[in-house]
């Protein structure tokens, strides 16, 4: 019986409501949290600000230090963890949509990946991230299940 926690970003809750509204959800999912910027993934994931700052919080190794702490923080099994950019921001010279997303099961990463996204508006985006990392979590269990 495993249970399930997320610890979101660039999603922004999207992957708790898609999680929340399950059939028998109680039965493995104990909840998620949602860290925006740089100083609440400090604050609520351990996420030390010298690592976060200078990527805006999305990086590959915040993602899996998210995926690991919200295990704990949740006292969950899995940990489900994604940072990104929805939309392009050219002050910072970001341009393209791309997000890094990380799974943990019992203490072992599992998967880290960056993921992109060819949607147009901001909220399209941040759907087709949550898809993409449940369909990495969906691969990941049935590797983990063999």
């Amino acid at each position: 019986e495993y249970k399930l926690a997320v610890a979101e970003s660039v999603t922004s809750g999207l992957l708790q409501v898609l999680f929340s509204t399950m059939k028998e959800a109680g039965l493995f999912y104990h909840g998620g949290i949602t860290t925006y910027c740089c100083e609440m993934k400090h604050k609520h994931l351990h996420i030390p600000l010298a690592s976060c700052e200078p990527t805006t919080g999305v990086d590959k190794l915040i993602t899996e230090k998210m995926a690991r702490n919200i295990c704990g923080l949740f006292n969950a099994h899995v940990g489900l963890a994604i940072t990104g950019f929805a939309s392009p921001i050219p002050e910072q010279e970001i341009y393209e949509k791309v997000a890094y997303a990380s799974i943990y099961v019992n203490g072992k990463l599992l998967a880290s990946e960056k993921i992109l996204s060819k949607e147009k508006e901001q909220l399209a985006v941040q759907m087709d991230f949550a898809e993409q990392l449940i369909k990495l979590f969906v691969q990941c269990i049935g590797r983990f299940s063999n």
